[in-house]
Protein backbone atom coordinates (compact mmCIF):
# COMPACT_ATOMS: atom_id res chain seq x y z
CA UNK A 1 0.00 0.00 0.00
CA UNK A 2 2.80 2.91 1.14
CA UNK A 3 4.18 1.77 -2.57
CA UNK A 4 0.74 2.62 -4.08
CA UNK A 5 -0.21 5.58 -2.25
CA UNK A 6 3.59 6.79 -3.14
CA UNK A 7 2.95 6.38 -6.92
CA UNK A 8 0.00 8.16 -6.55
CA UNK A 9 1.86 10.79 -4.73
CA UNK A 10 4.63 11.18 -8.07
CA UNK A 11 1.97 11.18 -10.47
CA UNK A 12 -0.18 13.93 -8.66
CA UNK A 13 3.23 15.88 -8.13
CA UNK A 14 4.45 15.49 -11.62
CA UNK A 15 1.06 16.60 -13.18
CA UNK A 16 0.70 19.52 -10.39
CA UNK A 17 4.65 20.27 -11.71
CA UNK A 18 3.52 20.11 -15.59
CA UNK A 19 0.26 21.93 -15.32
CA UNK A 20 1.90 25.05 -13.39
CA UNK A 21 4.36 25.40 -16.05
CA UNK A 22 2.00 25.33 -18.78
CA UNK A 23 0.02 27.98 -17.09
CA UNK A 24 3.35 29.68 -16.35
CA UNK A 25 3.35 30.40 -20.46
CA UNK A 26 0.05 31.41 -21.11
CA UNK A 27 -0.44 34.65 -22.86
CA UNK A 28 -2.49 37.19 -20.60
CA UNK A 29 -6.48 37.00 -20.75
CA UNK A 30 -7.71 38.83 -23.62
CA UNK A 31 -9.55 41.86 -23.43
CA UNK A 32 -14.05 41.47 -22.73
CA UNK A 33 -15.36 41.72 -26.60
CA UNK A 34 -17.34 44.75 -25.39
CA UNK A 35 -15.80 48.39 -24.54
CA UNK A 36 -14.48 49.19 -21.69
CA UNK A 37 -11.24 50.38 -19.36
CA UNK A 38 -8.41 47.70 -19.89
CA UNK A 39 -7.20 46.04 -17.01
CA UNK A 40 -4.06 44.70 -16.19
CA UNK A 41 -3.92 41.00 -16.60
CA UNK A 42 -3.27 38.87 -13.53
CA UNK A 43 0.44 37.88 -12.92
CA UNK A 44 0.92 33.78 -13.90
CA UNK A 45 1.21 31.63 -11.21
CA UNK A 46 5.01 30.78 -10.34
CA UNK A 47 5.79 27.29 -11.85
CA UNK A 48 6.64 24.65 -8.65
CA UNK A 49 9.97 23.47 -8.95
CA UNK A 50 11.80 20.16 -6.98
CA UNK A 51 13.23 22.48 -4.15
CA UNK A 52 9.73 22.95 -3.45
CA UNK A 53 8.27 19.83 -3.15
CA UNK A 54 8.65 17.16 -0.17
CA UNK A 55 11.69 15.41 -0.39
CA UNK A 56 10.26 11.90 -0.89
CA UNK A 57 7.87 13.46 -3.98
CA UNK A 58 10.84 15.34 -5.45
CA UNK A 59 12.77 12.18 -5.34
CA UNK A 60 10.14 10.44 -7.33
CA UNK A 61 9.49 13.04 -9.41
CA UNK A 62 13.33 13.47 -10.70
CA UNK A 63 13.11 9.66 -11.09
CA UNK A 64 10.52 9.51 -13.52
CA UNK A 65 12.06 12.18 -15.50
CA UNK A 66 13.48 10.52 -18.58
CA UNK A 67 11.40 7.72 -18.84
CA UNK A 68 8.40 6.82 -21.56
CA UNK A 69 5.68 3.93 -21.94
CA UNK A 70 4.07 2.10 -24.63
CA UNK A 71 2.18 -0.29 -25.19
CA UNK A 72 1.79 -3.16 -27.73
CA UNK A 73 -1.08 -5.79 -27.47
CA UNK A 74 -2.74 -8.39 -29.96
CA UNK A 75 -6.35 -9.64 -29.01
CA UNK A 76 -6.67 -12.51 -31.54
CA UNK A 77 -9.90 -14.32 -32.38
CA UNK A 78 -8.90 -17.83 -34.29
CA UNK A 79 -11.43 -20.62 -35.46
CA UNK A 80 -10.90 -23.94 -37.24
CA UNK A 81 -9.08 -27.39 -37.29
CA UNK A 82 -5.15 -26.13 -36.14
CA UNK A 83 -3.01 -26.96 -33.39
CA UNK A 84 -1.54 -23.37 -31.76
CA UNK A 85 -3.28 -20.60 -31.27
CA UNK A 86 0.58 -18.52 -32.40
CA UNK A 87 0.19 -19.98 -35.92
CA UNK A 88 -0.56 -23.11 -37.54
CA UNK A 89 3.14 -24.44 -36.85
CA UNK A 90 5.04 -27.32 -36.63
CA UNK A 91 5.23 -28.14 -32.99
CA UNK A 92 5.35 -31.76 -32.21
CA UNK A 93 6.00 -33.63 -35.62
CA UNK A 94 5.37 -37.47 -33.88
CA UNK A 95 2.65 -40.06 -34.75
CA UNK A 96 1.53 -40.18 -31.03
CA UNK A 97 0.74 -36.17 -31.71
CA UNK A 98 -1.04 -36.59 -34.59
CA UNK A 99 -2.96 -39.38 -33.21
CA UNK A 100 -4.19 -37.30 -30.49
CA UNK A 101 -5.00 -33.96 -32.48
CA UNK A 102 -6.96 -35.59 -35.40
CA UNK A 103 -10.30 -36.80 -35.27
CA UNK A 104 -12.35 -38.03 -37.66
CA UNK A 105 -9.76 -37.07 -40.54
CA UNK A 106 -9.27 -33.45 -39.42
CA UNK A 107 -7.90 -31.67 -36.55
CA UNK A 108 -9.39 -30.48 -33.45
CA UNK A 109 -11.57 -27.67 -34.41
CA UNK A 110 -11.19 -24.47 -32.23
CA UNK A 111 -12.99 -21.45 -31.53
CA UNK A 112 -11.73 -19.16 -29.15
CA UNK A 113 -10.31 -15.48 -28.20
CA UNK A 114 -6.88 -15.19 -26.86
CA UNK A 115 -4.44 -12.57 -26.11
CA UNK A 116 -1.43 -13.54 -27.93
CA UNK A 117 0.97 -10.37 -26.95
CA UNK A 118 0.82 -8.10 -23.79
CA UNK A 119 4.11 -5.56 -23.91
CA UNK A 120 4.40 -2.72 -21.78
CA UNK A 121 7.48 -1.06 -22.72
CA UNK A 122 9.16 0.88 -20.52
CA UNK A 123 11.85 2.70 -21.14
CA UNK A 124 14.74 5.54 -19.39
CA UNK A 125 16.86 7.94 -20.18
CA UNK A 126 19.86 7.76 -17.99
CA UNK A 127 22.48 10.07 -19.52
CA UNK A 128 22.50 11.76 -22.58
CA UNK A 129 24.13 8.49 -24.40
CA UNK A 130 22.99 5.49 -22.03
CA UNK A 131 19.55 4.03 -21.96
CA UNK A 132 17.58 1.48 -20.42
CA UNK A 133 14.41 -1.01 -21.61
CA UNK A 134 11.89 -3.02 -19.48
CA UNK A 135 9.27 -4.84 -21.53
CA UNK A 136 7.05 -7.73 -19.61
CA UNK A 137 5.49 -9.87 -22.30
CA UNK A 138 2.30 -12.34 -21.38
CA UNK A 139 2.14 -15.77 -22.01
CA UNK A 140 -1.04 -18.61 -21.19
CA UNK A 141 0.19 -21.21 -18.99
CA UNK A 142 -0.21 -24.77 -20.61
CA UNK A 143 2.14 -26.67 -18.46
CA UNK A 144 1.16 -26.49 -14.63
CA UNK A 145 -1.53 -28.31 -12.96
CA UNK A 146 -2.27 -25.57 -10.45
CA UNK A 147 -2.37 -22.33 -12.91
CA UNK A 148 -2.91 -24.12 -15.98
CA UNK A 149 -4.73 -21.25 -18.38
CA UNK A 150 -3.73 -18.74 -15.99
CA UNK A 151 -2.19 -15.50 -17.94
CA UNK A 152 1.32 -14.82 -16.79
CA UNK A 153 3.47 -12.24 -17.25
CA UNK A 154 7.15 -12.85 -18.29
CA UNK A 155 10.24 -10.37 -19.18
CA UNK A 156 10.79 -9.99 -22.92
CA UNK A 157 13.74 -7.46 -22.73
CA UNK A 158 15.17 -5.98 -20.24
CA UNK A 159 18.83 -4.48 -21.11
CA UNK A 160 20.82 -1.55 -21.31
CA UNK A 161 22.15 0.51 -24.10
CA UNK A 162 25.35 2.36 -24.56
CA UNK A 163 25.38 4.75 -28.09
CA UNK A 164 28.72 4.98 -29.45
CA UNK A 165 30.69 7.54 -31.23
CA UNK A 166 30.94 6.87 -34.77
CA UNK A 167 33.86 4.92 -36.46
CA UNK A 168 34.44 5.36 -40.15
CA UNK A 169 31.52 4.06 -42.01
CA UNK A 170 30.17 2.36 -39.09
CA UNK A 171 27.62 5.25 -37.43
CA UNK A 172 24.35 5.07 -34.95
CA UNK A 173 26.56 2.49 -32.77
CA UNK A 174 24.70 1.09 -29.96
CA UNK A 175 25.82 -1.14 -27.25
CA UNK A 176 23.67 -3.40 -25.32
CA UNK A 177 23.53 -5.72 -22.69
CA UNK A 178 20.83 -8.27 -21.25
CA UNK A 179 18.10 -9.69 -22.84
CA UNK A 180 17.75 -8.28 -25.97
CA UNK A 181 16.23 -8.54 -29.36
CA UNK A 182 17.47 -11.26 -31.66
CA UNK A 183 19.85 -10.19 -34.62
CA UNK A 184 17.41 -11.23 -37.32
CA UNK A 185 14.22 -11.72 -36.34
CA UNK A 186 13.43 -8.09 -35.05
CA UNK A 187 14.93 -6.72 -38.56
CA UNK A 188 12.62 -9.20 -40.26
CA UNK A 189 9.56 -7.67 -38.41
CA UNK A 190 10.06 -4.13 -39.17
CA UNK A 191 10.01 -5.33 -42.91
CA UNK A 192 6.99 -7.93 -42.67
CA UNK A 193 5.05 -6.17 -39.95
CA UNK A 194 2.69 -9.36 -39.94
CA UNK A 195 3.98 -10.63 -36.28
CA UNK A 196 0.44 -10.21 -34.97
CA UNK A 197 -1.18 -12.66 -37.44
CA UNK A 198 1.82 -15.03 -35.81
CA UNK A 199 5.23 -15.79 -35.37
CA UNK A 200 7.51 -15.37 -38.31
CA UNK A 201 8.16 -18.12 -40.75
CA UNK A 202 11.65 -19.69 -39.53
CA UNK A 203 10.52 -19.14 -36.05
CA UNK A 204 7.64 -21.40 -36.63
CA UNK A 205 9.68 -24.18 -37.32
CA UNK A 206 11.67 -24.54 -34.15
CA UNK A 207 14.43 -22.50 -35.91
CA UNK A 208 15.33 -19.64 -33.20
CA UNK A 209 13.78 -17.37 -31.13
CA UNK A 210 13.09 -13.55 -30.84
CA UNK A 211 14.80 -12.65 -27.98
CA UNK A 212 17.86 -13.70 -25.94
CA UNK A 213 20.55 -13.00 -22.80
CA UNK A 214 23.79 -11.94 -24.02
CA UNK A 215 25.40 -8.84 -25.60
CA UNK A 216 25.50 -7.39 -28.97
CA UNK A 217 26.34 -4.83 -30.93
CA UNK A 218 24.60 -2.94 -33.86
CA UNK A 219 24.52 0.11 -36.20
CA UNK A 220 24.08 1.93 -39.87
CA UNK A 221 26.72 1.95 -42.53
CA UNK A 222 27.23 5.47 -43.49
CA UNK A 223 24.63 7.18 -41.74
CA UNK A 224 21.06 7.47 -41.75
CA UNK A 225 18.69 7.79 -44.99
CA UNK A 226 17.10 10.73 -45.53
CA UNK A 227 14.18 12.22 -43.22
CA UNK A 228 11.83 12.20 -46.23
CA UNK A 229 12.34 8.15 -47.49
CA UNK A 230 11.78 7.45 -43.04
CA UNK A 231 8.63 9.71 -43.38
CA UNK A 232 7.17 7.83 -46.09
CA UNK A 233 8.22 4.38 -45.91
CA UNK A 234 10.22 3.44 -42.58
CA UNK A 235 12.48 5.03 -39.83
CA UNK A 236 13.46 1.56 -38.82
CA UNK A 237 17.15 -0.10 -39.55
CA UNK A 238 17.34 3.44 -42.27
CA UNK A 239 20.75 3.13 -42.98
CA UNK A 240 21.86 4.91 -45.98
CA UNK A 241 24.13 1.90 -46.70
CA UNK A 242 22.60 -0.47 -44.79
CA UNK A 243 23.24 -1.96 -41.21
CA UNK A 244 24.67 -4.59 -39.64
CA UNK A 245 24.02 -6.63 -35.69
CA UNK A 246 26.32 -8.74 -34.42
CA UNK A 247 25.82 -10.87 -30.85
CA UNK A 248 26.90 -13.15 -28.59
CA UNK A 249 24.29 -15.23 -26.50
CA UNK A 250 23.40 -18.00 -24.09
CA UNK A 251 21.38 -19.95 -27.31
CA UNK A 252 18.78 -21.10 -25.62
CA UNK A 253 16.05 -18.18 -26.06
CA UNK A 254 14.13 -15.58 -23.74
CA UNK A 255 11.70 -18.55 -22.54
CA UNK A 256 14.63 -21.55 -21.91
CA UNK A 257 17.42 -21.91 -19.44
CA UNK A 258 21.01 -22.46 -20.24
CA UNK A 259 21.87 -26.36 -20.48
CA UNK A 260 25.77 -25.74 -21.38
CA UNK A 261 28.19 -23.42 -21.60
CA UNK A 262 28.04 -22.67 -25.62
CA UNK A 263 27.60 -19.11 -26.43
CA UNK A 264 26.53 -18.89 -30.40
CA UNK A 265 27.96 -16.23 -32.39
CA UNK A 266 24.77 -14.77 -34.33
CA UNK A 267 25.51 -11.63 -36.96
CA UNK A 268 23.25 -10.36 -39.49
CA UNK A 269 24.85 -7.88 -42.50
CA UNK A 270 22.36 -5.67 -44.84
CA UNK A 271 23.30 -3.83 -47.80
CA UNK A 272 21.24 -1.30 -49.10
CA UNK A 273 23.36 -1.15 -52.17
CA UNK A 274 21.23 1.89 -54.27
CA UNK A 275 19.90 4.48 -52.00
CA UNK A 276 19.34 7.28 -54.33
CA UNK A 277 18.17 5.17 -56.99
CA UNK A 278 16.23 2.29 -55.63
CA UNK A 279 15.91 3.02 -51.68
CA UNK A 280 13.95 0.47 -50.55
CA UNK A 281 15.86 -2.36 -51.96
CA UNK A 282 18.11 -4.13 -49.54
CA UNK A 283 20.05 -7.27 -49.43
CA UNK A 284 20.65 -9.00 -46.02
CA UNK A 285 22.85 -12.15 -44.49
CA UNK A 286 21.58 -14.08 -40.67
CA UNK A 287 24.30 -16.50 -39.94
CA UNK A 288 24.63 -18.39 -36.32
CA UNK A 289 27.42 -20.62 -35.49
CA UNK A 290 26.88 -22.38 -32.24
CA UNK A 291 25.35 -25.02 -30.43
CA UNK A 292 22.06 -26.44 -29.72
CA UNK A 293 20.60 -26.33 -25.98
CA UNK A 294 21.07 -29.11 -24.49
CA UNK A 295 24.36 -30.72 -22.43
CA UNK A 296 25.51 -32.55 -25.45
CA UNK A 297 25.64 -29.59 -27.59
CA UNK A 298 25.02 -30.56 -31.04
CA UNK A 299 25.73 -28.25 -34.33
CA UNK A 300 23.68 -25.24 -34.44
CA UNK A 301 24.31 -23.84 -37.53
CA UNK A 302 22.20 -21.15 -39.78
CA UNK A 303 22.77 -19.52 -42.94
CA UNK A 304 19.48 -17.07 -44.02
CA UNK A 305 19.58 -15.08 -47.04
CA UNK A 306 16.53 -12.14 -47.46
CA UNK A 307 16.13 -9.94 -50.71
CA UNK A 308 13.58 -7.40 -49.47
CA UNK A 309 12.03 -4.28 -51.23
CA UNK A 310 9.90 -1.62 -49.53
CA UNK A 311 8.17 1.30 -50.52
CA UNK A 312 5.43 3.57 -49.00
CA UNK A 313 2.88 1.43 -51.55
CA UNK A 314 3.89 -1.93 -50.78
CA UNK A 315 6.41 -4.36 -49.52
CA UNK A 316 8.45 -7.71 -50.69
CA UNK A 317 10.74 -9.93 -49.16
CA UNK A 318 12.28 -13.20 -50.55
CA UNK A 319 13.65 -15.53 -47.71
CA UNK A 320 15.75 -18.49 -48.21
CA UNK A 321 17.72 -20.56 -45.37
CA UNK A 322 19.87 -23.67 -45.25
CA UNK A 323 20.63 -24.99 -41.48
CA UNK A 324 21.79 -27.62 -39.46
CA UNK A 325 20.00 -28.70 -35.85
CA UNK A 326 18.03 -26.04 -34.43
CA UNK A 327 18.03 -24.27 -31.58
CA UNK A 328 16.53 -26.73 -28.60
CA UNK A 329 19.15 -29.36 -30.26
CA UNK A 330 16.78 -31.29 -30.50
CA UNK A 331 18.27 -32.78 -33.56
CA UNK A 332 21.44 -32.33 -36.24
CA UNK A 333 19.87 -32.90 -39.45
CA UNK A 334 20.59 -30.15 -42.61
CA UNK A 335 17.48 -28.54 -43.25
CA UNK A 336 16.37 -25.98 -45.71
CA UNK A 337 13.40 -23.59 -46.61
CA UNK A 338 12.09 -20.73 -48.39
CA UNK A 339 9.48 -18.14 -47.75
CA UNK A 340 7.94 -15.50 -50.21
CA UNK A 341 6.39 -12.54 -48.77
CA UNK A 342 4.06 -9.48 -50.16
CA UNK A 343 2.12 -6.58 -49.03
CA UNK A 344 0.41 -3.78 -51.03
CA UNK A 345 -1.06 -0.55 -49.53
CA UNK A 346 -3.01 1.26 -52.54
CA UNK A 347 -2.53 5.06 -52.52
CA UNK A 348 -6.30 5.15 -53.25
CA UNK A 349 -7.17 3.64 -50.01
CA UNK A 350 -4.79 4.85 -47.69
CA UNK A 351 -5.97 2.94 -44.35
CA UNK A 352 -6.32 -0.13 -46.12
CA UNK A 353 -3.75 -2.99 -47.10
CA UNK A 354 -3.40 -6.81 -48.71
CA UNK A 355 -1.22 -9.21 -47.75
CA UNK A 356 -0.44 -12.50 -48.41
CA UNK A 357 2.92 -15.02 -47.90
CA UNK A 358 3.89 -18.16 -49.05
CA UNK A 359 6.65 -20.94 -47.59
CA UNK A 360 7.77 -24.30 -47.88
CA UNK A 361 9.91 -25.57 -44.87
CA UNK A 362 11.61 -29.09 -44.93
CA UNK A 363 12.87 -30.69 -41.83
CA UNK A 364 15.55 -33.03 -42.76
CA UNK A 365 16.63 -32.85 -46.45
CA UNK A 366 17.80 -36.78 -46.23
CA UNK A 367 14.17 -37.21 -46.25
CA UNK A 368 11.80 -37.36 -49.32
CA UNK A 369 8.61 -35.91 -48.92
CA UNK A 370 8.43 -34.30 -45.39
CA UNK A 371 8.01 -30.75 -46.93
CA UNK A 372 5.69 -28.42 -44.55
CA UNK A 373 4.02 -26.02 -46.87
CA UNK A 374 1.91 -22.99 -45.29
CA UNK A 375 0.49 -19.86 -46.38
CA UNK A 376 -1.59 -17.06 -45.25
CA UNK A 377 -3.61 -14.51 -46.95
CA UNK A 378 -5.70 -11.19 -45.33
CA UNK A 379 -6.47 -7.49 -45.63
CA UNK A 380 -6.24 -5.53 -42.58
CA UNK A 381 -7.83 -1.70 -41.68
CA UNK A 382 -5.88 1.00 -39.89
CA UNK A 383 -7.48 2.73 -37.30
CA UNK A 384 -4.55 5.60 -36.89
CA UNK A 385 -2.67 6.67 -39.48
CA UNK A 386 -3.09 5.68 -42.89
CA UNK A 387 0.78 4.58 -42.96
CA UNK A 388 1.46 3.72 -39.73
CA UNK A 389 1.92 -0.07 -40.25
CA UNK A 390 2.59 -0.51 -36.66
CA UNK A 391 0.17 1.18 -35.56
CA UNK A 392 -3.64 0.01 -34.34
CA UNK A 393 -5.11 -2.26 -37.33
CA UNK A 394 -7.69 -4.70 -37.26
CA UNK A 395 -6.32 -8.10 -39.62
CA UNK A 396 -8.89 -10.25 -40.71
CA UNK A 397 -7.20 -13.64 -42.65
CA UNK A 398 -7.07 -17.18 -43.14
CA UNK A 399 -4.05 -19.66 -43.05
CA UNK A 400 -3.09 -23.09 -43.79
CA UNK A 401 -0.27 -25.89 -43.34
CA UNK A 402 -0.14 -28.82 -45.64
CA UNK A 403 2.34 -31.88 -44.33
CA UNK A 404 3.97 -34.13 -47.13
CA UNK A 405 3.72 -37.70 -47.14
CA UNK A 406 6.39 -38.33 -45.35
CA UNK A 407 4.55 -37.33 -41.72
CA UNK A 408 1.96 -40.28 -41.08
CA UNK A 409 -0.41 -41.04 -38.37
CA UNK A 410 -0.66 -45.31 -36.68
CA UNK A 411 -1.46 -47.14 -39.46
CA UNK A 412 -0.20 -45.52 -42.25
CA UNK A 413 -2.66 -42.83 -42.62
CA UNK A 414 -1.27 -38.98 -44.29
CA UNK A 415 -1.88 -35.99 -41.72
CA UNK A 416 -4.67 -33.95 -42.57
CA UNK A 417 -3.98 -30.07 -43.13
CA UNK A 418 -4.16 -27.57 -40.38
CA UNK A 419 -5.63 -24.11 -41.41
CA UNK A 420 -7.68 -20.83 -39.27
CA UNK A 421 -10.12 -17.95 -40.06
CA UNK A 422 -8.68 -15.06 -38.05
CA UNK A 423 -9.56 -11.72 -36.45
CA UNK A 424 -6.89 -9.98 -35.35
CA UNK A 425 -6.89 -6.33 -33.21
CA UNK A 426 -3.03 -4.79 -32.86
CA UNK A 427 -3.37 -2.12 -30.22
CA UNK A 428 -0.49 0.10 -30.28
CA UNK A 429 -0.21 3.38 -28.41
Amino acid sequence: MKRILSAVAALLAAALVAGQAAAADQPATPPAAEPQAQQPAPAAAPATTLAQLPPEVASIVKALSGINISFLGYVDYSAGPFSNVSGVKAANLTAANFNSNVVDGHWKRQNRFELTRGYINIGKQILPWLSARVTPDITRVSNADTEKGDIDVRIKYYYLQANTPDFGPFTNNAVKVGQQQFPYLDFLENVNAYRMQGTMFQERFNNFDSADMGLGIQGFFGGAMPQDYQDRVSSQYAGRYGSYHLAVMNGGGYHASENNNNKPFEYRFTARPLPDGLPGLQLTYFGIWGKGNTAAAPDWRVNTGLLSYQHEYGTLTCEFARNKGEQDGADTNWRTGYAVFGMVHPPQLPKWRASAQYGVWRYDTSVKDNDLTMWRAGIDYSLTKPKDIGGTFIYAGYERLSYGSAYQRTGGADVPDEWRGQVVAQINW
